[in-house]
């Protein structure tokens, strides 16, 4: 990579954070138009001081991109688009996949130690009722089966001997 393809790589990037700055300003001005009409829903919402430094804070966000744009040209764009089409997509998932992991490592590095031994004195608390739930609830549906399965097999028993019961206590047998 040269160096002006560094030059790129820093132009490019502040043009992108100058887009995302431009779509943040973009919500939170809706958002403003949006309590402001909630307020007032006959009134202008231009007339609102909120919504007014919000469009402010935008118009100045479009201004910034403006000029990151203008300073990206399109010589620095297309080299580095040449330069990132080189690099096969399995590289750019390890990149990303790379981000996500620093991302998810600095969270629980910066994390509040107290927050997270609490969720996970709560989790495990939960889990231990869970699993006792769930050995609780097999015991008595082994329970209800083995009573199921001698009712069943009694069932079975007196239809079997219904018949020779039925005759001996014709013949007047004494309940043999």
């Amino acid at each position: 990579m040269s160096g002006g393809d560094e030059e790129a790589l820093v132009k490019e990037k502040a043009r992108d954070d100058a887009a995302a700055a431009v779509g943040v300003a973009a919500a939170e001005l809706e958002i403003a138009i949006a309590q402001a009409r909630i307020a007032d829903v006959d009134a202008d919402p231009a007339a609102d001081a909120n919504v007014s430094a919000k469009q402010a804070n935008l118009d100045s966000a479009n201004s910034a991109l403006a000029t990151a744009e203008s300073e990206y040209s399109a010589p620095m764009r297309d080299n580095l688009d040449q330069w990132e089409a080189a690099v096969p997509n399995f590289i750019w998932a390890n990149v990303v996949a790379y981000d996500q992991a620093i991302a998810q490592l600095s969270a629980i590095y910066n994390g509040d130690v107290a927050t997270l031994e609490t969720a996970m004195d709560s989790a495990e608390a939960a889990l231990v009722t869970a699993l006792e739930a769930e050995d609780k609830a097999q015991r008595a549906a082994a329970m209800v089966a083995d009573a199921l399965d001698r009712a069943a097999a009694a069932s079975d028993y007196l239809r079997d001997t219904h018949q020779r019961r039925l005759i001996s206590a014709v013949r007047g047998d004494n309940g043999s």
